[in-house]
Protein backbone atom coordinates (compact mmCIF):
# COMPACT_ATOMS: atom_id res chain seq x y z
CA UNK A 1 0.00 0.00 0.00
CA UNK A 2 1.19 3.57 -0.82
CA UNK A 3 1.13 5.88 1.73
CA UNK A 4 0.15 9.60 0.18
CA UNK A 5 2.73 12.01 1.80
CA UNK A 6 0.57 15.00 4.45
CA UNK A 7 -1.31 17.58 1.75
CA UNK A 8 -0.44 15.20 -1.21
CA UNK A 9 -2.82 13.37 -3.85
CA UNK A 10 -2.05 9.92 -5.21
CA UNK A 11 -1.67 9.39 -8.67
CA UNK A 12 -1.66 6.39 -10.71
CA UNK A 13 1.43 4.59 -11.15
CA UNK A 14 3.19 4.72 -14.49
CA UNK A 15 4.42 1.94 -16.05
CA UNK A 16 8.11 1.48 -16.99
CA UNK A 17 9.22 -0.04 -19.74
CA UNK A 18 12.36 -2.93 -19.29
CA UNK A 19 13.52 -3.29 -23.26
CA UNK A 20 16.50 -0.83 -22.57
CA UNK A 21 15.16 2.69 -21.08
CA UNK A 22 12.34 3.49 -18.66
CA UNK A 23 10.06 6.50 -18.91
CA UNK A 24 11.24 10.09 -18.73
CA UNK A 25 14.82 8.84 -20.64
CA UNK A 26 15.95 7.52 -17.70
CA UNK A 27 18.41 3.78 -18.85
CA UNK A 28 16.57 1.15 -17.45
CA UNK A 29 19.05 -0.68 -14.78
CA UNK A 30 18.64 -4.39 -16.80
CA UNK A 31 20.14 -2.57 -20.38
CA UNK A 32 23.36 -1.82 -19.05
CA UNK A 33 25.28 -3.13 -15.68
CA UNK A 34 24.74 -0.68 -12.78
CA UNK A 35 26.94 -0.19 -9.55
CA UNK A 36 26.56 2.32 -6.55
CA UNK A 37 28.65 5.07 -6.68
CA UNK A 38 29.27 6.48 -3.13
CA UNK A 39 29.32 10.45 -2.68
CA UNK A 40 29.03 11.99 -6.18
CA UNK A 41 27.99 15.18 -6.49
CA UNK A 42 24.89 16.00 -8.41
CA UNK A 43 23.88 19.19 -10.01
CA UNK A 44 20.12 19.79 -8.86
CA UNK A 45 17.46 22.10 -10.12
CA UNK A 46 16.61 23.80 -7.04
CA UNK A 47 17.99 23.65 -3.36
CA UNK A 48 20.98 23.20 -2.17
CA UNK A 49 22.64 26.09 -3.94
CA UNK A 50 21.91 23.76 -7.03
CA UNK A 51 24.08 20.97 -5.41
CA UNK A 52 23.66 17.42 -3.73
CA UNK A 53 25.97 14.92 -2.65
CA UNK A 54 23.50 11.42 -1.74
CA UNK A 55 25.22 9.19 0.07
CA UNK A 56 25.06 7.10 -2.66
CA UNK A 57 23.87 7.39 -6.74
CA UNK A 58 22.44 3.67 -8.99
CA UNK A 59 23.39 4.64 -12.31
CA UNK A 60 24.88 2.43 -14.69
CA UNK A 61 28.45 1.81 -14.73
CA UNK A 62 29.82 4.14 -16.73
CA UNK A 63 27.32 7.13 -16.40
CA UNK A 64 29.85 9.50 -14.32
CA UNK A 65 32.77 8.89 -17.26
CA UNK A 66 34.90 11.95 -17.68
CA UNK A 67 32.53 14.09 -15.55
CA UNK A 68 34.41 16.62 -13.24
CA UNK A 69 32.96 16.96 -9.44
CA UNK A 70 29.34 17.80 -9.83
CA UNK A 71 27.29 15.35 -12.99
CA UNK A 72 24.08 15.44 -14.29
CA UNK A 73 21.58 13.95 -12.41
CA UNK A 74 20.00 12.11 -15.90
CA UNK A 75 21.53 8.88 -15.71
CA UNK A 76 20.36 8.22 -11.50
CA UNK A 77 17.71 5.53 -11.09
CA UNK A 78 18.05 6.08 -7.17
CA UNK A 79 19.54 8.40 -4.79
CA UNK A 80 20.64 6.84 -1.40
CA UNK A 81 20.85 8.78 2.06
CA UNK A 82 21.96 7.10 5.53
CA UNK A 83 20.87 9.07 8.35
CA UNK A 84 23.65 10.37 10.91
CA UNK A 85 23.55 11.00 14.37
CA UNK A 86 23.42 14.67 14.40
CA UNK A 87 20.91 17.22 14.72
CA UNK A 88 21.30 18.42 11.18
CA UNK A 89 19.82 14.92 10.29
CA UNK A 90 15.62 15.51 10.31
CA UNK A 91 16.18 18.82 8.32
CA UNK A 92 18.60 17.79 5.87
CA UNK A 93 17.66 13.78 5.19
CA UNK A 94 14.04 13.99 5.76
CA UNK A 95 13.12 17.89 4.19
CA UNK A 96 15.45 19.13 2.19
CA UNK A 97 16.50 15.97 -0.18
CA UNK A 98 13.74 14.55 -0.54
CA UNK A 99 12.38 17.40 -2.16
CA UNK A 100 15.50 18.20 -4.24
CA UNK A 101 15.39 14.53 -5.57
CA UNK A 102 11.33 14.64 -6.55
CA UNK A 103 12.27 18.11 -8.57
CA UNK A 104 15.46 16.80 -10.14
CA UNK A 105 13.16 13.86 -11.26
CA UNK A 106 14.98 10.84 -9.63
CA UNK A 107 12.68 8.01 -9.63
CA UNK A 108 13.23 6.34 -6.57
CA UNK A 109 15.07 7.44 -3.33
CA UNK A 110 16.25 5.01 -0.21
CA UNK A 111 16.60 6.74 3.18
CA UNK A 112 17.78 4.24 5.50
CA UNK A 113 16.58 5.88 8.84
CA UNK A 114 19.00 4.70 11.57
CA UNK A 115 17.03 6.31 14.14
CA UNK A 116 13.93 4.63 13.61
CA UNK A 117 15.27 1.38 12.48
CA UNK A 118 13.35 1.83 9.07
CA UNK A 119 13.84 1.98 5.46
CA UNK A 120 11.57 4.69 3.46
CA UNK A 121 11.54 4.29 -0.15
CA UNK A 122 9.91 6.92 -2.24
CA UNK A 123 9.13 6.99 -5.92
CA UNK A 124 6.83 8.66 -8.27
CA UNK A 125 8.44 12.11 -7.94
CA UNK A 126 6.27 14.43 -8.52
CA UNK A 127 6.58 18.27 -8.22
CA UNK A 128 8.43 19.39 -4.82
CA UNK A 129 7.88 15.67 -3.58
CA UNK A 130 7.55 12.12 -4.47
CA UNK A 131 3.79 10.93 -4.33
CA UNK A 132 4.32 7.38 -2.91
CA UNK A 133 6.43 6.76 0.37
CA UNK A 134 6.47 3.05 1.30
CA UNK A 135 8.20 2.03 4.92
CA UNK A 136 9.43 -0.77 6.09
CA UNK A 137 10.88 -1.89 9.55
CA UNK A 138 13.95 -3.52 9.30
CA UNK A 139 14.02 -7.23 9.08
CA UNK A 140 11.16 -7.35 6.38
CA UNK A 141 11.70 -6.44 2.31
CA UNK A 142 11.54 -3.67 0.99
CA UNK A 143 10.66 -3.44 -2.97
CA UNK A 144 12.54 -0.64 -5.00
CA UNK A 145 9.96 -0.11 -7.84
CA UNK A 146 11.09 0.51 -11.54
CA UNK A 147 13.15 1.73 -13.12
CA UNK A 148 15.21 -0.16 -10.21
CA UNK A 149 13.19 -3.26 -9.83
CA UNK A 150 13.99 -4.93 -7.33
CA UNK A 151 13.67 -6.37 -3.45
CA UNK A 152 15.93 -5.27 -1.10
CA UNK A 153 16.45 -7.81 2.43
CA UNK A 154 17.37 -5.14 5.28
CA UNK A 155 17.13 -8.01 8.03
CA UNK A 156 21.56 -7.29 7.77
CA UNK A 157 20.56 -3.52 8.97
CA UNK A 158 19.48 -4.67 11.84
CA UNK A 159 23.32 -4.30 12.87
CA UNK A 160 22.70 -0.66 12.58
CA UNK A 161 20.64 0.17 15.37
CA UNK A 162 22.41 1.55 18.46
Amino acid sequence: MCRTPPGGRRYRRRQHRREGHASEGRPSPHADPVWLHPGRGLKVQAGRNGRAVPDASLARSDAFAGHGEWSDPDAVLMAVEVTSWNSDTDRRHRQEKPRVYAETGIPVRLLVDRAESEVAVHSEPGGQRYECVRTVSYGRDAHLPDPVGITLQTEVLKDWVR
